[in-house]
């Protein structure tokens, strides 16, 4: 709080020194620095060490996953004090490993006297899930099927796990629609397909994040659940009017802000019916504004019609919808003026050379500020959302919590929530004969990627059990929702032997869809927890340490 009161004097002293904006001096640059540097976001996830780092011998520079907070990476953050982190999965493997890597950061920040950096992290359950230790929590698309006490009470475990890794701030909930059936990216990220069941989702999550202390953030703003292109990976257009977004997109969103949201993320997505203004791309052509870098869309909607009045904050902008259309600084510098508080920049902070180029963003920034082309009043208002926002009280748990969700117990917990949720339809007699089934290849196999979550290895990959009588496919939350080739394959092979066949659904509600003949189809609405339930919850002891290679993908 001290720290927090300290920024807000700054703040105040700095625009009276600037005489709004008319006369800078000398001395308001180092003010000015921090307040800019308090809207970045930089990623943790790799890092790259310069030549003899390791080694006097070392020739070559050694890249690697940031586990621990080195001295090179202290150093490089002492430098520029960020006002946020954002870590991956790479960084989430273990959890006391990753509340160590917390503690250590906002150590940092105390020991060096700047204020401390939010530390953010996209934990939404489902298929986008950072950590990598304890349970597996069901996706948006299987929980926006129950009730919002069920949700509040899963949203709730996520909350307390966050915290107990040490993060401030939560990137969930996904406030899309998920209208486009042809959408590569939201998918089973969203709760559902009508805004009813969306708002349902984000009110509950946003409800349990403020119980337990989490800070909430609605995403993609305006919507992403229309579009069949991934901004990851190009920059999508959607032709919808501002009033075809008031009757549905914006419903969840503004649900969300009066509930309480305590963050919204945009979305780089361009709306030609909303935002006609253009930019020059890198190849000297006009191209629309996206979302990001639209004050239409974030002051005109955002702020003003849905009175939104917390931290807007970008999503990651080296998506390819940004980075390979706008030199990256511009567009940061094009975000913030557009209303964006806190811009997200990923792959740019990853060796101590970086530093030039985020010193050279922040110059150009103050250029900007100087010459009114980004007014001071509005890096103020942005720099006080911000520390309000920090000065909100967190409680993180003991050290011993985050243990907690590695044990057995947290499983079971887990489990026992998500079992309420399995959908069973057809032969369901062919139950008892999973359930019997103990093979070693399955407990080395399915358990452990349902627990450990590497189920992206067995997407499609058959299971037969002992006696060849039955087959089980197995599909979780598929990137495009609609049947796969190869999966049908498999389903008609099986068949064609006289087999049984056993369709397993995970995250995904329609599952009929993908396996219409199947003899007997297990949907769970509550993600990989209430499958692992049919199995009778096999001891963590029975689960072998590392996943064995599957069967070869056909």
């Amino acid at each position: 709080m001290a720290k927090t009161r300290a920024l807000l004097f700054l703040l105040g002293s700095l625009l009276l020194a600037a005489g709004c904006a008319t006369v800078f001096r000398a001395e308001d640059e180092p003010r000015l620095r921090e307040m800019i540097a308090q809207k970045l976001c930089v990623d943790l996830r790799y890092w790259e060490l310069e030549p003899g780092v390791i080694d006097p011998a070392q020739t070559e520079s050694v890249t690697y996953t940031v586990k621990v907070l080195n001295e090179e990476i202290a150093e490089a953050l002492n430098e520029l004090k960020p006002g946020s982190v954002i870590l991956f999965a790479e960084s989430c493997q273990e959890g006391k490993a990753v509340r160590q890597l917390t503690d250590d950061i906002r150590a940092l920040a105390d020991s060096n006297s700047w204020p401390r950096p939010l530390l953010t992290v996209d934990e939404e359950g489902g298929r986008v899930e950072r950590f990598t230790f304890g349970p597996h929590f069901p996706s948006a698309a299987a929980l926006g099927r129950m009730n919002a006490e069920y949700i509040t009470n899963m949203a709730s475990e996520i909350a307390d796990l966050t915290l107990s890794a040490g993060f401030d701030l939560d990137f969930a909930p996904v406030c899309d629609i998920d209208s486009n059936p042809k959408n590569p990216v939201i998918n089973t990220r969203s709760f559902g397909h009508d805004a009813a069941t969306v708002t349902k989702g984000a009110a509950a999550f946003i409800k349990a994040f403020k119980q337990q202390g989490l800070l909430s953030c609605a995403k993609h703003f305006p919507g992403h659940g229309d579009t069949a292109t991934d901004s990851h990976t190009g920059l999508p257009k959607v032709e919808n009017t501002l009033d075809d977004l008031r009757q549905l997109e914006l419903i969840p969103f503004k649900a969300a802000i009066d509930e309480g949201v305590d963050c919204v993320m945009t979305t780089h997505i361009q709306f030609p019916n909303i935002e006609k203004e253009t930019l020059t791309d890198l190849n000297g052509k006009k191209i629309l504004r996206p979302a990001t870098l639209s004050k239409k869309i974030l002051k005109g909607v955002l702020r003003e019609e849905l009175g939104f009045e917390g931290v807007i904050i970008s999503d990651d902008l080296d998506m390819d919808a940004i980075s390979k259309n706008f030199d990256w600084k511009e567009a940061v510098i094009e975000a913030w003026i557009a209303g964006v508080d806190i811009a997200i920049i990923t792959k740019r902070f990853q060796n101590k050379n970086s530093l030039a180029d985020w010193n050279d963003l922040i110059n150009k920034t103050i250029d900007a500020v100087k010459s009114g082309r980004y007014p001071i009043e509005e890096l103020k208002r942005s720099c006080e959302r911000i520390a309000r926002l920090k000065a909100q009280n967190r409680t993180y748990p003991s050290k011993s919590r985050v243990s907690y969700y590695e044990s057995q117990e947290a499983f079971r917990k887990i489990d026992e929530l998500a079992v309420s949720t399995l959908e069973m339809k057809g032969d369901t007699n062919l139950l008892a004969k999973i359930k019997a089934y103990r093979g070693p290849w399955f407990k080395q196999t399915f358990q452990d990627a349902a627990r450990r979550r590497h189920f992206l290895l067995f997407n499609d990959t058959p299971f037969i059990n002992e006696d060849n009588t039955i087959t089980l496919l197995y599909n979780y939350s598929p990137t495009v929702p609609q049947p796969d080739a190869t999966f049908q394959k498999l389903l008609s092979e099986a068949k064609s032997r006289g087999r049984k066949v056993i369709f397993l659904s995970c995250g995904f509600p329609n599952a009929e869809q993908f396996a219409p003949d199947a003899d007997l189809i297990i949907i769970s609405h509550g993600g990989m927890s209430g499958l692992a339930s049919v199995f009778g919850n096999l001891p963590q002891k029975d689960i072998a340490p590392s996943v064995t290679k599957p069967p070869a993908q056909k």
